[in-house]
């Protein structure tokens, strides 16, 4: 059976904290706020991620200026569609005013239609498929979507590096991999580079491929592949000690990484904002293997507060409205603002040193 939970924010007081409960008297308004997250199942990372994300914004900043008090309601969409389509419908019934989803493109695209037919305005925190937005729809993406990250990348590797000689390697046992390295390749090409080898390394076959390539065959190495392709690769490279430079997709921050390059949101060496050194001070004492997850969550919500205050009566028309345009938005990382239902905000290029991320360039 599908559960389905309500967390208010008396509750969170108890697991988060309660300083902020003396300072503040809640209005009796609830204005719930639903949450689609795979909890369960192969895409579990993305929602429990993104949940600890939502749940630290909400320490830190718990109730509206007018003192009326959120309540998340949370579903688990078990990484199915079908399942996915049923957490919809569950919370359509509940009333929310708008939903955060914490799922991949794949699943937001098989359920855009449904989405944008109940009218309820989506924050679509971590899918990065650009066709999931439509200008006459209610689906709104916060993060980068993936022509923006491949065209950064291509334009860092051509015109930053000056690097004319690529290899690619990517996962095609995962549809996002291998589209990220096919529009790589498209743009990269395009900017007058040249692609001396195209290797899917989810085979043993293209593996061996791999490691029969010669250092002198390129300057700089494309990376578009899953978490657990990482340990081989990284393997081969220090086994027939490789010393081009690789770049990674965003979300490619693992401990074995070291001195590799990475397409993120942020940077770890940047001067922080106040919010920001207390929102990684919560999340520090979670186990996560990207906080870009729970960044991009806080941003998120930080989006939704901005709609919610601009929309006396919460109304889904005005919230939609307000999420797909907005004004500047304080985020962890910089300000963004909200162009025809698109995040415009800065993009890193990263190097990973210690599991930290060094700024390299930064595009705005």
């Amino acid at each position: 059976m599908m559960k389905l939970a309500f967390i208010s924010l008396g509750l969170l007081f108890l697991l988060l904290g309660c300083e902020e409960s003396a300072k503040i008297t809640p209005s009796s308004k609830i204005i719930k706020i639903g949450v689609l997250a795979p909890l369960s199942g192969t895409h579990k990372d993305l929602g429990i991620q993104g949940i600890l994300g939502i749940k630290a914004a909400l320490k830190m900043e718990r109730y509206l200026q007018n003192r009326d008090k959120i309540v998340l309601v949370i579903v688990d969409t078990r990484s199915t569609e079908e399942d996915s389509r049923k957490a919809l419908k569950k919370l359509v019934d509940a009333e929310v005013v708008a939903i955060f989803s914490f799922m991949g493109s794949g699943r937001t695209l098989a359920l855009k239609d449904e989405f944008n037919a109940v009218k309820i305005p989506i924050i679509a925190t971590l899918s990065t498929d650009k066709n999931i937005v439509s200008l006459d729809g209610y689906i709104s993406q916060v993060c980068m979507d993936n022509d923006t990250q491949m065209i950064i990348a291509s334009h860092y590797i051509r015109d930053e590096e000056l690097i004319q000689d690529v290899g690619i390697i990517y996962s095609s046992d995962s549809k996002y991999y291998s589209l990220l390295a096919d529009d790589f390749k498209k743009y990269f090409t395009i900017l007058g580079g040249k692609v001396n080898f195209f290797i899917d390394i989810s085979s043993k076959k293209g593996l061996a491929e791999f490691e029969n390539i010669k250092n002198s065959d390129i300057s700089m190495l494309f990376s578009s592949i899953k978490s657990n392709a990482t340990h081989k690769v990284v393997k081969t490279i220090k086994t027939q000690k490789f010393d081009f430079k690789v770049l990674g997709v965003n979300g490619s921050i693992d401990s074995e990484l070291d001195s590799f390059y990475v397409i993120e949101h942020y940077a770890d060496d940047v001067l922080k904002s106040d919010k920001r050194e207390e929102l990684e001070g919560i999340l520090e004492k979670e186990s996560l293997k990207n906080r870009g997850y729970a960044f991009l969550s806080y941003d998120g919500y930080q989006l939704l507060r901005y709609a919610l205050k601009n929309c006396h009566n919460y109304s889904s028309e005005c919230i939609n409205a307000r999420i797909k345009n907005s004004d500047i938005i304080k985020g962890f990382s910089g300000n963004f603002i909200m162009l025809n239902s698109r995040a415009k905000r800065e993009v890193y290029i990263d190097k990973i040193e210690g599991g930290r991320l060094k700024k390299e360039v930064v595009v705005y």
